[in-house]
């Protein structure tokens, strides 16, 4: 049986894994179930891929080593 998303801190098939921050988990525990499970699909489907590094997503945020990822659209 799958983890649950407030259990699934890190997932991979290949060579990349995702682990989110406290703070992060906080958020995404404050989120409903459908939106949790949005976005840690996207993150697997972003270590997942055969086409892309997961380096290769996402925007690069300004004065950081890091990018953001949109997934979905804002209401």
């Amino acid at each position: 049986m799958p983890a649950s998303s407030s259990e699934r801190t890190a997932m991979s098939e290949g060579d990349w894994t995702w682990e989110l921050t406290s703070t992060a988990q906080d958020g995404l525990s404050a989120l409903s179930p459908s939106e949790q499970e949005r976005i840690l699909n996207k993150l697997d489907e972003i270590i997942d891929s055969p086409w892309r590094d997961p380096p290769d997503y996402g925007e690069p945020l300004q004065n950081s080593p890091h990018r953001k990822v949109r997934i979905g659209e804002s209401v």
